[in-house]
């Protein structure tokens, strides 16, 4: 139940923040959105792990209870949300949304990322455990600290887009990151395993925190419809990434397993090709 509550809350956050910012600060709005998503998520699973190995699983289940019932006196300060004009999402509106030239590819490119990361991610605690047998949850806990470290940066995408002459620039710079990084997971070492996260998060980062904000610039669509499009094609990609290539890992190895990453990523290097006439 949580798990199906928790992709309608962020997609009624970023809806909100699109419609309360200025077209000029839309993209500074998007990173500070997407970064803060970040930092919670890795530092959930370095907490849970240390929780976990502590004080045990109840713990850490009661641990984001207070959490979640501490973000409750947030809401109450949200400033109310202007009504849009559909408040029914259809079949129709769907399709409006997709038929925008150019913006179904544009859209793909973040869910193609997210559909390998999150393989990574949960590829990872299963992957110490071969290696380090009588590895436990802390050991588990520590993989996600490289990974927590990368989402800072997302602070500083106003000026690493600039860096890097460009939004679709930066993406690309992204998916390079995500490319150069795969075949760290090849060598049985986990030093070797926490480079990779380290070097597939640096480029998650560069996707995640720049892409929502074009998107959202380029989409003609309401800003509702093309959230709500966007985040529903992304946490299929992002559900489906953490079971399909680990079905791969388990059935063929390491090796073809970095091979489908390598495809997925490839796809999306073609992808951002197409847009990179998209910049600032």
């Amino acid at each position: 139940l949580t798990g199906l509550l928790v992709p309608a809350i962020l997609l009624a956050l970023l809806t909100h923040i699109s419609l309360h910012s200025r077209q000029e600060s839309l993209q500074r709005a998007m990173a500070i959105y997407t970064t803060t998503t970040m930092f919670g998520a890795f530092l959930g699973r370095i907490g849970s792990g240390f929780i976990t190995s502590w004080l045990g699983w109840q713990a850490a289940f009661l641990t984001y209870a207070l959490l979640l019932g501490s973000a409750l006196p947030c809401l109450l300060l949200l400033q109310r949300t202007r009504s849009t004009q559909h408040d029914v999402f259809s079949p129709a509106h769907l399709l409006g949304v997709l038929r925008q030239p150019g913006l179904l590819l544009l859209m793909l490119i973040g869910p193609l990322c997210i559909f390998a990361h999150s393989s990574v991610l949960n590829l990872a605690p299963f992957r110490m455990r071969e290696l380090l047998p009588d590895a436990g949850s802390w050991a588990t806990g520590l993989l996600y600290v490289p990974a927590f470290i990368c989402s800072l940066l997302g602070i500083f995408s106003k000026k690493i887009m600039r860096l890097l002459h460009g939004e679709m620039r930066t993406i690309r710079c992204g998916v390079l990151l995500f490319l150069a990084s795969v075949p760290s997971l090849l060598p049985s070492s986990p030093l070797s395993l926490l480079l990779a996260i380290f070097g597939m998060t640096t480029g998650f980062v560069l996707v995640y925190t720049t892409l929502p904000g074009v998107v959202n610039r380029m989409s003609l669509a309401e800003k509702n419809m093309t959230n709500g499009v966007y985040l529903s094609v992304y946490y299929t990609f992002s559900a489906l990434g953490t079971w399909l290539p680990i079905m791969v890992y388990s059935h063929f190895g390491i090796v073809s397993y970095v091979l489908c990453l390598t495809g997925v990523f490839a796809l999306a290097l073609s992808l951002v090709r197409k847009n990179l006439t998209i910049n600032l």
